[in-house]
């Protein structure tokens, strides 16, 4: 019977010391802790004044960690390169140079325009475009080289440090490159070319168009690294006539004046 009276009443104080504490004007007042330190060396927090035979000090809490010092520094993700052509790394190869070049190595628009065989009745045209000349064989007139379709064109960049301030093999690399990324364009083949004279290399590609047939192609570079002189040759048709037009495009290949 005392137990249970005994329960009850510590029962009944836990409860009134909650109520106090949820009173408002219980909450509003700062509840001061302190740090005591008793006499056999235990350090005892206490909610009111310490032991007379004890060390009072003011409870501090525990400063919390850093976060932001405590985070290590991410490392830079790295932007993943397309895969390179090891053949074609124009650093690996000697320096252009850009102070012999000689006009008269050139090939001439005349000579080249008259090697170039057309099937008859096709037109051969002569065009200026960006840092230099272009030739088209075509079943149409053109108004631009860029008009071709079905056809080729051969286009001379002479002394091409004087334009591109870069060597001729750097510039055909660049152009190898915009054919290699463009979207539309699915590479089949490509390969180098024996050449007593020039550095030659080429590529065969696949050019999807939108809502139109798909054009087989292939462009070939003829580098003059001593000259510092790019021709590239292409040619391209409908894959539905390319079947017909190849022999035409290889006799192009072997008897143009390159």
């Amino acid at each position: 019977m005392m137990r249970s009276l005994n329960q009850n009443k510590k029962q009944l104080i836990t409860l009134l010391f909650l109520c106090l504490m949820m009173h408002p004007a219980a909450a509003k007042k700062k509840l001061k802790i302190r740090s005591c330190t008793m006499p056999n060396g235990d350090v005892v927090l206490m909610d009111k004044p310490c032991p007379i035979n004890s060390k009072t000090d003011d409870y501090k809490k525990p400063t919390k960690p850093n976060k932001k010092s405590a985070k290590l520094p991410r490392a830079k993700k790295k932007k993943s390169q397309p895969p390179s052509i090891q053949w074609l790394n124009p650093e690996s190869q000697p320096a252009a140079k850009t102070s012999h070049h000689n006009p008269e190595r050139t090939i001439s628009l005349r000579t080249l325009m008259a090697s170039i065989q057309a099937p008859s009745q096709w037109f051969i045209q002569s065009f200026k475009v960006q840092g230099g000349d272009a030739i088209t064989a075509s079943a149409k007139r053109l108004l631009t080289p860029g008009k071709l379709v079905t056809g080729a064109s051969l286009k001379r960049f002479n002394n091409t440090s004087r334009y591109f301030n870069k060597g001729a093999f750097t510039v055909a690399i660049d152009m190898f490159q915009q054919i290699r990324f463009n979207p539309q364009h699915e590479l089949t083949e490509s390969e180098f070319v024996a050449h007593p004279r020039f550095k030659v290399f080429n590529v065969h590609y696949r050019k999807t168009r939108l809502r139109q047939s798909t054009l087989k192609a292939v462009t070939q570079f003829y580098v003059d690294d001593e000259n510092n002189d790019l021709y590239v040759l292409h040619f391209q048709a409908p894959e539905n006539h390319w079947q017909r037009l190849s022999k035409w495009q290889q006799q192009l290949f072997s008897e143009v004046a390159l």
